[in-house]
């Protein structure tokens, strides 16, 4: 299981990447092997730019709208970037989202292995403090060497990792970073399910 999150700029950034599982199957020689129900098989990859809002974005980095990196057939990602200043009393950053999508081949005794194993992976690299955000799983951490804010959420098939860092933005400031893990899960929760 490998799960890409694209480095974004110097000053700062969240990013969301949304996972789906995928298992590989050998193709078998014969054509009249029984059909098999594929778990998850009709899992899109979802909208990157349709996940977070620009009014959150503008919120906690003065970013402004988002833009749609070239996109291949199981990934895509979208970026709202501030404009550089050389003001450091101004809040710098980007928001990104980062969508991936693998789909199940083969069939398993539960559909949500691979999610679980990329959900997985991903806290015990972070550490992350499990909450209640709408997401069947969800915690998140922070990383002091970095100075960033980490999300991981998995609902059915799809996992998403957001990560928020940046300068002078009060959002990931101690006594602001579980209330900021919160408000990126409900987004992306929320703009998931009026897509679905």
């Amino acid at each position: 299981m490998e799960t890409r999150m694209s480095r974004l700029t110097l000053y700062g950034s969240i990013a969301v990447a949304a996972v789906v599982p995928q298992l590989a199957a050998c193709q078998a020689a014969s054509d009249d092997r029984p059909s098999v129900t594929i778990p998850g098989r009709e899992v899109q990859v979802p909208d990157p730019c349709a996940l977070i809002g620009d009014s959150l974005a503008r919120d906690l980095v003065e970013a402004t709208s988002g833009q749609r990196r070239p996109a291949e057939p199981d990934h895509a990602e979208c970026l709202w970037s501030a404009p550089y200043t050389t003001d450091l009393s101004r809040k710098t950053g980007s928001v990104g989202v980062q969508a991936i999508v693998r789909r199940v081949y083969v069939p398993v005794s539960d559909p949500y292995l691979g999610a679980k194993s990329a959900y997985d992976a991903a806290t015990r690299v972070h550490q992350c403090k499990p909450f209640s955000s709408g997401a069947t799983q969800s915690c998140w951490a922070f990383t002091t060497s970095s100075g960033t804010l980490w999300v991981a959420l998995r609902h059915g098939h799809l996992v998403f990792l957001i990560h928020c860092d940046g300068h002078n933005i009060p959002a990931i400031a101690p006594q602001h970073r579980a209330a900021t893990a919160t408000r990126l899960a409900t987004e992306v929760m929320s703009n998931l399910r009026e897509r679905s």
